[in-house]
Order: structure tokens, then C-alpha cells, then sequence
């Protein structure tokens, strides 16, 4: 696949895999955004990429449906990681949290139906 120049955005981009992701679309040239409301991703992981500008950065709630559609808008590719997540046993403690993630889905996959968007990526 050629990454120069193609339009891709990755959701909970600031997060461990999320950030490793962004890290090899820039090195393929990508251009990259990424949209993380910061709630377990971590801004250092990204940083010398924004302050370089060899990325766009969004701090954003994709349950938003506003932002949703916003972040998507000529992208052609959307790695989709954003996710409400634990480790062992957060789904039989947080059963709640975890279920808003199917509406967070839903608002990024509609929103890229609306946007004409060509591939997501959905992890």
C-alpha cells in the first residue's frame, strides 16, 4: 500500500499501541491525525510528533457525535483503537463503561460512512 500523502487518522492515538501506530505511519509519510480524549493514553507518547508538526492532534471525546464527524472529514483511512478498556477483570467491574464503547463505535463507524471514508481499521 502507498502511505505517502494518504489521509489517515487513528483514534486513542496517544495510547500505548495507538501511539507505536502513529510512529509508523509517519515513517511511512503518511499524513497522520489523531484524535484521544487523554483518559489513559498519554500525551508524551505523541509529543515530538506534534510539536515537530508532522501531526495533527485533537484532544476529544468521540461520544461527541459532533466530534465523530469532525475528525473524519477527508480522511481516507481510520485506524479506530479509542476504546473504554482495562486490564484483568475491568468488564466484570465496569460493565457500564465498557458497553458505552458500542455507542463510541457506532458514532465513529456512521461518521465514516457519512464522510465517504475508503478503509477502517478496527481494533
Amino acid at each position: 500500500m502507498q502511505w505517502h500523502g494518504l489521509r489517515t487518522l487513528v483514534t486513542g492515538g496517544a495510547s500505548f499501541i495507538g501511539s507505536h501506530l502513529v510512529d509508523a505511519l509517519v515513517e511511512r509519510g503518511a499524513t497522520v491525525g489523531v484524535v484521544d480524549n487523554l483518559s489513559s493514553g498519554k500525551l508524551d507518547n505523541i509529543r515530538g510528533h506534534i510539536e515537530s508538526g508532522r501531526i495533527e492532534f485533537i484532544q476529544a471525546d468521540l461520544n461527541d457525535p459532533d466530534v465523530a464527524q469532525l475528525v473524519v472529514e477527508g480522511v481516507e483511512v481510520v485506524f479506530h483503537l479509542a476504546a473504554d478498556h482495562g486490564g484483568r477483570g475491568y468488564l466484570n467491574l465496569h460493565q457500564v463503561s465498557c458497553a458505552t464503547n458500542f455507542v463510541l463505535d457506532g458514532l465513529v463507524f456512521g461518521a465514516c460512512r457519512n464522510a465517504g471514508v475508503d478503509k477502517v481499521v478496527y481494533a
